[in-house]
C-alpha cells in the first residue's frame, strides 16, 4: 500500500486565502454597482410615475369623448367627512382624481359630478408640480384652456437627466421628455 505525504485536494474545501480573495472581488464589484443600481431604480420609478400621469390624461380624454361630456381632473384632498375634493394647488404630488364635470363650477368636483377614478400620489420625496390646478377635457377630447398645461416631475435626489417635463397640448396629447436636474 502506497501512501502519499500530500493531502488529497479533491476532498478539501477552499483555503482561507481563496475565500478572502473571492470576498474582496465581490465587495469591489458591489461597490461599483450599487450607485448605478440606485440611479437605475430612480429612473424607473420616475418613468412609472410619469406614465401614470399620462395614463390619467388618456383616461380622462377617452372618457370625455366616450361619454360626450366634459371630464376634469385635479389634485385632491379629503374634507372632514372623507369626501374627495379638488384642492386649489399646482402641486399634484398627493394624487389626482378624474370626474365628470357637466354641471357646477368648471374644474371643481361638486354638484352632480361623478368620480370616475382616483390616482394615488407619487413616491416619497418626489414632487409633481403643474402650471394649472385642474384640467378639463371637452366632449371632443380637447383641453379646455387658453394654453396647454406643463408638469414637472422631480425625484427627491435628482441627478443627471432624471427630471421629467410632461406637457399636454390643447389637442389633449401628452409629451414626456427628460430634463437636467
Amino acid at each position: 500500500m502506497h501512501t502519499s505525504s500530500t493531502p488529497n485536494r479533491a476532498c478539501g474545501g477552499f483555503t482561507a486565502l481563496e475565500l478572502l480573495v473571492t470576498i474582496t472581488v465581490a465587495a469591489i464589484v458591489t461597490a461599483f454597482a450599487a450607485p448605478a443600481l440606485g440611479s437605475f431604480l430612480t429612473a424607473n420609478r420616475i418613468a412609472a410615475e410619469a406614465n401614470a400621469l399620462v395614463s390619467a390624461f388618456s383616461f380622462a380624454r377617452s372618457e370625455a369623448v366616450t361619454r360626450s361630456s366634459a371630464i376634469s381632473m385635479c389634485p385632491y384632498g379629503r374634507d372632514a367627512n372623507g369626501v374627495y375634493a379638488c384642492v386649489n394647488s399646482t402641486s399634484w404630488s398627493g394624487g389626482w382624481i378624474v370626474f365628470t364635470d357637466a354641471t357646477g363650477t368648471s374644474g371643481t368636483f361638486d354638484g352632480t359630478d361623478v368620480l370616475l377614478r382616483v390616482f394615488p400620489g407619487i413616491s416619497g420625496t418626489d414632487t409633481l408640480t403643474a402650471t394649472v390646478s385642474s384640467l378639463r377635457f371637452s366632449t371632443e377630447g380637447f383641453l379646455n384652456a387658453a394654453a396647454g398645461a406643463s408638469f414637472a416631475l422631480v425625484p427627491g435626489h435628482c441627478s443627471g437627466l432624471q427630471r421629467r417635463a410632461i406637457s399636454l397640448s390643447l389637442q389633449g396629447r401628452a409629451h414626456t421628455a427628460p430634463e437636467a436636474c
